[in-house]
């Protein structure tokens, strides 16, 4: 990577990719040598810290509809691009009790590992991701980073004129293109 590009290099990455991103550096940290920095949108590990009883039936439902499927199917619920791992799924329905950030063989605990980033970081969040990645969340994830981070919530009080979710925040406020097959709709 650093053989073919001369300037600094930075990853961008949204929800699950930007903290999957920051477990493999913290739990590698020689994967940061050639980065100059990292930008998490919408980032956070799911727990139980919000969204009451709602969050927690779609978390285990999501999980066990996962295992029956032998995948989430998120994007025929338009839930995302993509469709999820079952395992996935399983691991993130495990870790929310207990606000974990685990390995699947739970050898690895990623929360502890994130002290190992050292990179400079910023994290943001929307102001009206209220189940994903909420700004308290978001907070809690960027606390635990190890190197200068810059922590961001996009809304109103830093002078949007709306409060982005968890997608809005990358796709904009108002009526989404329909030229785009696999683009998220609403």
């Amino acid at each position: 990577m650093a053989a073919s590009h001369q300037g600094p290099l930075f990853v961008l990455a949204h929800s699950m990719i930007g903290y999957a991103l920051l477990a493999a550096l913290g739990a590698d940290p020689s994967l940061q040598r050639h980065l100059a920095g990292v930008v998490t949108i919408s980032s956070a590990v799911n727990d139980y810290s919000e969204g009451g009883l709602g969050k927690r039936v779609q978390l285990r439902g999501a999980s066990m509809l996962a295992r029956l499927a032998g995948r989430f199917p998120a994007k025929a619920l338009r839930q995302g691009r993509w469709d999820e791992p079952a395992g996935l799924m399983r691991q993130f329905a495990d870790w929310a009790p207990r606000g974990e950030f685990r390995s699947a063989d739970g050898a690895t605990d990623y929360w502890q590992a994130l002290s190992r980033v050292t990179v400079p970081a910023l994290v943001t969040i929307g102001a009206a991701d209220t189940f994903h990645a909420s700004p308290a969340r978001g907070r809690k994830l960027a606390d635990r980073l190890g190197g200068p981070v810059d922590f961001r919530v996009y809304g109103r009080e830093t002078g949007l004129s709306w409060d982005p979710g968890h997608y809005d925040v990358i796709r904009g406020h108002g009526p989404r293109p329909r030229c785009c097959p696999g683009w998220p709709a609403g």
